[in-house]
């Protein structure tokens, strides 16, 4: 069992975004962390990424096609508008929970077996493979 924080490096993004698998775009312009580095949850069925409190950028591959997270099995990317984008013609994931915390996440998943669901998000874009799913939103639970 792995469980990595990732913080990544403050960027300005001005970058627009193509999904591999319907040619949606998305565009970025904003200060989010970046993951710019390459993690491996390793064998084991219990790999887990924690992001923080911030706006963060999480991609499967960077500008360069080079692979940047594999073999992790769930994504939380906590508080912050967070983007995950695990979409790729060259990268498949596989049994990849990815479970938006809060904030105006946006999530495009891969074409590997995928689950993404959301608990006090107030905006949340699944697609599994080449078709949009609906995601199951939690309401906060209130103390």
């Amino acid at each position: 069992m792995t469980t990595t924080v990732i913080v990544g490096t403050l960027t300005e993004i001005t970058a627009n975004f193509i999904n591999p698998y319907t040619g949606d775009i998305l565009e970025l312009d904003g200060e989010y962390y970046v993951n710019n580095d390459y993690y491996d949850g390793g064998p084991g069925s219990s790999d887990t990424i924690l992001g923080t409190s911030v706006d963060q950028l999480y991609t499967i591959e960077d500008a360069n096609g080079n692979l940047l997270i594999e073999n992790y099995e769930t994504i939380l990317p906590a508080d912050g508008d967070d983007v995950v984008i695990m979409s790729s013609d060259t990268f498949t994931t596989s049994n990849l929970s990815i479970q938006g915390l809060g904030g105006n996440d946006i999530i495009w998943s891969n074409v590997g077996g995928m689950t993404c669901w959301a608990v006090r998000t107030a905006m949340i874009f699944c697609m599994a493979g080449r078709v949009w799913t609906a995601c199951m939103v939690v309401p906060a639970m209130m103390s």
